[in-house]
């Protein structure tokens, strides 16, 4: 019964890990849904903002490893440069952040922030590694 509940649950984010999990059985699926958080992040209107809202959330940093692998299920995601002056892209909805690192076992060569102006949330799943 546990087993149908969590793929009735997560349907969706089977759908969205199965370029990385296309050939893994089911079991195994089962269980990295099991370990993963969903990590939410919500914009705010501009008027809304404090000062401290407006510094951007940092998920991961220049020159540091990752110690878990976030898959965006929602919103985007600025790689920028360590302070957060230079943008260099937008990852969005199914980009991962932190497998490189974690593969290569280097650290960062960029910055990943979010930014609360956006007026829109962020949504991950986040991965712990092991």
């Amino acid at each position: 019964m546990q087993n149908i509940i969590l793929d009735i649950v997560f349907t969706n984010i089977y759908e969205t890990l199965e370029f990385a999990l296309k050939d893994c059985e089911i079991a195994f699926k089962r269980e990295i849904i099991k370990s993963c958080q969903l990590r939410i992040y919500l914009g705010k209107e501009e008027d809304e903002l404090s000062q401290e809202d407006k510094i951007p959330i940092e998920l991961g940093q220049t020159g540091k490893m990752f110690s878990k692998v976030l898959f965006i299920l929602s919103g985007s995601v600025h790689i920028m440069n360590k302070t957060c002056m230079y943008e260099y892209g937008i990852l969005h909805k199914g980009c991962v952040i932190g497998d490189i690192s974690l593969l290569m076992n280097e650290a960062n060569s960029f910055s990943y922030f979010f930014n609360q102006k956006q007026n829109k949330p962020l949504i991950l799943l986040q991965i712990p590694s092991l």
